[in-house]
């Protein structure tokens, strides 16, 4: 992990995978996006290292504590499902703490109590993140299933088609009635035929 600028650090996960972190305010604690591509969660980056975009937004949820936010040219925007202070409000996204911005530390070096508290409360968010998502594919696919499950084949139709007009106006001619195409195209069923061609 290594320092991009007073705002972001680079990070390298536990399986190989390349991200950022960030420091929220909100929750008085580093954020993480993963934009590798590699696997899940995953946001796109700008590339820009002092004035931000991820997307999508960037939803962190740890018990009963909820911090979701749009981050926008190095602006933070806490949507209204925040649980904290800044709730509903825009702030710049700050710089991040001096014991974050030392060029050789890392996340969960063991010297650094503050920051590795920061990393574990991080890993622990996505993995609820990761194992919410699993179980909502889950029961999605259960429900495809049962669904599936309760179609009932009923076979071919057995529904006659209703006569042709064309053959309904010879009919109406060989009975006397004197009727055109125009006249029988809107009669719309057998029984309403029989009941033109009586009068």
């Amino acid at each position: 992990m290594g320092i991009l600028s007073r705002k972001l650090r680079s990070i390298i996960g536990v399986d190989g995978r390349a991200g950022v972190a960030y420091w929220c305010q909100g929750c008085d604690g580093i954020h993480s996006v993963w934009y590798d591509g590699k696997g899940s969660p995953n946001w796109s980056w700008n590339g820009h290292k002092d004035l931000p975009t991820f997307s999508p937004s960037v939803l962190l949820r740890d018990g009963s504590k909820v911090c979701h936010t749009f981050v926008r040219s190095g602006v933070v925007t806490f949507l209204s499902d925040c649980t904290h202070q800044y709730k509903g409000t825009d702030q710049p996204l700050p710089d991040l703490p001096e014991w974050l911005q030392e060029e050789h530390m890392t996340i969960n070096k063991p010297d650094e109590t503050k920051t590795a508290e920061a990393q574990a409360s991080v890993n622990d968010i996505m993995k609820a993140k990761e194992s919410e998502e699993a179980a909502k594919k889950k029961a999605e696919e259960e429900a495809a299933k049962a669904a599936a499950a309760k179609k009932v084949d009923k076979g071919p139709s057995t529904t006659k088609p209703s006569p042709n007009p064309s053959d309904w106006l010879i009919v109406a001619h060989e009975k006397g009635v004197q009727a055109t195409y125009s006249d029988l195209v809107f009669i719309g069923t057998p029984k309403e035929f029989s009941k033109y061609i009586r009068g």
